[in-house]
């Protein structure tokens, strides 16, 4: 996958950015186990375009750290009515996820702020030591339960993803959610209610300056297929520990239209927008930086042949975290799957 940005307008600086990743890995079911062994690895390139617009936000959900590292490897079964794995998991694979938000490029629609600002649970692109499983209730609803390392570590202490262990203070993360499907308003809705509590002990009060320990958060994720070509959505997330958190609330919706134009039944049309807001007590103690963030994306995916797909892109950036201003930025995606 490569990107190429133009910070068109506003941010810290005006320029162009180019990045790529290349992921590589593969799925095996040994006869003799019956279940799934799974690896992933991954290599990255390029500065963040993030560093021209100044938002909190990365505008990217693959700019990251350069280099090459290991991301999950994790084996599981899966039953007639649930499933499980274990291994060095990513959180956001399972949780918190929309089916639609899924298309768009800005990070903020993958994993919730007011998780990945707020604790250091494993997450694309460093997976951690975790355990999940599934179980279906009836045809129409399951419930996930995930148990994940609550520190899997930055660029400089896990720069190649296998620097991976369980330590006291860091605390472990429990992930809940449950998900029920409906048929409303015409259509069909899935509804997920989830949730985490992170037992960590080194979450900064911003208010006192003291540590404190524990972390907690209530997230609602809504998916609206309103017909086979149109799908809607909206999230919701909130901090119940407002003094130790950087993000305290979070939410994004939108649309997806499928096969917009005649003769391209694949291409996907995308207007998105999201809300990012700090906690008070954490802008208290950061007043150079902007008490919310905003974002409006317009995406466009492609498919061209049956491997390669273009995806054109553009995100208006209010009042971005870091340059107190706003910015237009526009970029295209090419990816080559297979």
């Amino acid at each position: 996958m490569g990107e190429a940005w133009s910070i068109a307008n506003g941010g810290t600086e005006t320029g162009g950015r180019a990045l790529g990743l290349l992921a590589v890995g593969f799925d095996w079911q040994p006869g003799l186990l019956g279940g799934t062994l799974h690896f992933e690895a991954q290599s990255m390139h390029g500065p963040d375009p993030s560093g021209f617009a100044g938002d909190a936000n990365a505008l990217s959900n693959i700019a990251f750290d350069e280099g090459s590292r290991l991301f999950q490897a994790s084996y599981g079964n899966d039953f007639s009515r649930c499933a499980w794995k274990a291994g060095l998991l990513a959180l956001d694979d399972d949780f918190m996820g929309s089916d639609y938000a899924g298309l768009f490029i800005n990070s903020a629609f993958g994993p919730m702020p007011m998780e990945s600002f707020n604790v250091a649970a494993p997450i694309w692109p460093i997976g951690g030591l975790g355990a999940h499983a599934l179980v279906e209730l009836t045809e129409t609803s399951f419930f996930q339960v995930g148990l994940y390392d609550g520190n899997a570590g930055d660029f400089s202490t896990n720069d190649d993803g296998l620097d991976n262990g369980l330590r006291d203070k860091e605390g472990a993360m429990l992930m809940l959610e449950y998900a029920l499907s409906t048929a409303t308003f015409g259509g069909q809705t899935t509804w997920k209610l989830g949730g985490f509590h992170h037992t960590g002990e080194q979450f900064t009060n911003f208010k006192t300056g003291s540590d404190e320990g524990g972390l907690s958060a209530l997230y609602l994720v809504i998916d609206h297929a309103a017909s086979e070509s149109l799908g809607l959505w909206a999230r919701l997330g909130s901090s119940l520990d407002e003094e130790i958190s950087t993000v305290h609330n979070h939410f994004d919706l939108g649309l997806v239209l499928t096969g917009p134009f005649s003769g391209r039944p694949d291409d996907q049309l995308g207007l998105g927008y999201l809300r990012t807001d700090f906690g008070s007590e954490y802008h208290a103690k950061n007043t150079d930086k902007t008490r919310t963030e905003s974002v409006l994306e317009i995406t466009y995916q492609a498919p061209v042949g049956e491997y390669l797909y273009l995806q054109p892109d553009a995100q208006w950036i209010f009042d971005a975290h870091e340059s107190r201003s706003d910015a237009f930025v526009v970029g295209l995606r090419a990816g080559l799957e297979f």
